[in-house]
């Protein structure tokens, strides 16, 4: 968990002065609740009864000061006046101040984990549930304002309370101090035992909650082939039982808060009880006030209360610590691509050679198997291939959504594919994926999204050629027309034109690589873009992933794989005739991962 950390470290370390300034106002208080029981000493003591019950030390002194009991009266009025009020404005702007401190820190920590999001290698990311990652971002991330405002600070001032109040008992009688805190050891060894089963309920309660997160935005996603396959009921039910797995676990955590709770109650009533019959034997037998006796037992409450902070404070921070450590990922460097300035930030040429790579699954199954071949430089090259035969895991290496092969290496022009700068690298690759990727935004700001120099001219030029002009035309607001979430207002078709036209706003970037981006278009369409596409990628290293015959027949070069291993690559016309493409493609597979 040492990254998470790391980060937690750096954000709190960043809002050190804010943090001390909160703790200062937190000192204060407790201040003013040491000085609040001593008004209503003096008013037993030296003011209500018959006779001083002090005319030694302080309260004698004190007595001296005023010529009557009444004037005595009002000063200790005043006090109690001055400190509850004093308390009173001290804790709103405690509970103002570390409101702001902690969202602060909570924005800074969410900014940094979104960060660490964006920059995860796809590989891993495949491998984890969207809902789950939404939840820790959403969720868990202000378990950094729960640590530090219900844990780490209550805790600190808590212990400050304890020291304070128990020295103070002892100055007022030694024997009710050392009956009040006997009980303390047995009361912290159950107090352990019980924080230890919370904390592992805790974790089994975030578990589940996740779990259902995640059903529900998967759920969403694929509602339409739900609905297709008449299964809402099912998913109704299964939803059904995993709200039940988590009203559960939850329902484990409670019973342990209440057994927690129980235990104190208990302890504070048996030592309430102890302190107040001895109490009042004392006063009887002389060796102690009436006002002392209320004193103490105003101590005996501000006693309890700080042990009672520090018992709920170790159960937050254990929480908190939970869900903290579910961060992880969002800051381990396991999980991430290396985005280091790379010492290469310009292409040494756009040809693209495979030298004897191998990609390993995780099953340890060779997914691309010894390939080598040459995408040569300004050539439009098509890989084709069944399904399963590796291609997207090809184009992954390329853009480096893989980080490296397993074995061999991938040059692009004379320098390793590692050794470049990967936002220098990217920024000279046109892409245009597979799955829709389209944001809820306008069709122009989808357009010349990831293209910060643009024109208007220039946005307009690019749709043109695209296909995209012609629809927005028909479309409220044109180019500022909102495509709804993933594009779902427009057709497969439309989106696929703006996703097209995305890429061909980028025209200053020497490589092209389009994967399956035509199979959505209807024949005359995809011709037509084609054609666009030729003229737009001449002198450009252009990479199709495609089994559309439109596609291979504009192509000048040909790879074909087959179950990750190389079967051709070469000019698409010196394609030997023993090798069929169409028999490929019947004979293939149903659709496999890759």
């Amino acid at each position: 968990m040492k990254y998470v950390h790391k980060a937690l470290y750096r954000e709190v370390r960043n809002s050190t002065w804010s943090l001390l300034a909160v703790l200062g106002l937190m000192l204060l208080i407790v201040g003013f609740d040491i000085i609040a029981p001593w008004p209503f000493k003096i008013l037993i003591d030296n003011v209500l009864s018959d006779a001083p019950a002090d005319t030694l030390g302080f309260f004698g002194f004190l007595h001296t000061l005023f010529p009557s009991r009444d004037l005595l009266g009002f000063f200790a009025v005043f006090v109690y006046f001055s400190s509850t009020f004093g308390l009173a404005l001290v804790e709103y702007a405690k509970s103002f101040f570390t409101k702001r401190v902690i969202k602060n820190l909570i924005a800074n920590f969410s900014k940094a984990a979104f960060q660490n999001l964006e920059t995860l290698a796809i590989g891993f990311y495949n491998k984890q549930k969207i809902g789950d990652y939404i939840y820790r971002l959403g969720y868990d991330v202000s378990a950094l304002g729960e640590l530090i405002e219900e844990g780490l600070l209550p805790l600190i001032i808590a212990f400050l309370y304890l020291g304070t109040t128990i020295t103070i008992m002892v100055l007022i009688n030694a024997q009710l101090a050392l009956l009040s805190i006997a009980f303390l050891p047995f009361l912290t060894y159950g107090l352990y035992s019980f924080n230890k089963r919370v904390a592992s309920a805790t974790k089994r309660s975030e578990y589940f909650n996740s779990l259902t997160f995640s059903f529900i935005e998967e759920t969403l996603t694929h509602l339409k082939i739900i609905q297709a396959f008449s299964q809402e009921k099912n998913k109704a039910k299964a939803f059904d039982r995993r709200i039940e797995e988590s009203l559960y676990s939850d329902s484990v955590m409670y019973r342990l808060d209440f057994l927690l709770s129980l235990l104190v109650g208990l302890a504070i009533a048996l030592s309430y009880s102890i302190v107040m019959l001895y109490g009042i034997h004392a006063v009887f037998a002389g060796t102690l006030t009436t006002g002392l006796l209320i004193v103490f037992i105003f101590y005996l409450d501000n006693l309890m209360t700080p042990i009672l902070s520090i018992i709920y404070a170790v159960t937050y921070m254990r929480e908190a610590w939970t869900k903290i450590n579910r961060m992880e990922d969002f800051f381990s460097t396991k999980s991430h691509l290396d985005y280091h300035q790379g010492p290469v930030t310009e292409l040494t040429g756009t040809d693209i050679t495979f030298e004897h790579v191998t990609l390993m699954g995780d099953d340890e199954k060779k997914i691309l198997d010894r390939l080598s071949f040459t995408i040569e430089a300004g050539k439009s090259t098509v890989i084709f291939g069944a399904s399963g035969s590796g291609k997207t895991s090809l184009i992954n290496l390329i853009m480096r959504f893989i980080e490296k092969p397993s074995r061999g290496r991938i040059l692009v022009g004379s320098t390793p594919i590692d050794e470049y700068d990967i936002e220098k690298l990217r920024g000279n690759i046109a892409y245009v994926p597979q799955e829709i990727t389209l944001f809820d935004d306008t069709i122009k700001n989808n357009i010349v999204f990831g293209n910060r120099h643009h024109s208007r001219e220039r946005l307009e030029e690019a749709a043109r050629k695209a296909g995209v002009t012609d629809f927005v035309k028909r479309l409220p607001g044109g180019f500022d027309f909102q495509v709804g979430e993933a594009g779902g207002l427009l057709s497969g078709g439309q989106r696929q034109r703006i996703m097209l036209a995305r890429a061909l706003m980028k025209e200053e970037a020497p490589i092209l690589v389009f994967d399956e981006t035509f199979s959505a278009l209807d024949v005359r369409t995809r011709k037509e873009v084609l054609h666009t596409v030729s003229e737009f990628s001449k002198d450009k290293t252009t990479i199709f992933i495609s089994n559309v015959f439109d596609v291979i027949n504009v192509a000048e070069n040909i790879v074909v794989l087959n179950h990750g291993k190389l079967l051709f690559s070469g000019p698409a016309h010196r394609l030997p005739k023993e090798i069929s493409l169409y028999k490929m493609i019947s004979e293939s597979e149903p659709p496999k991962e890759e």
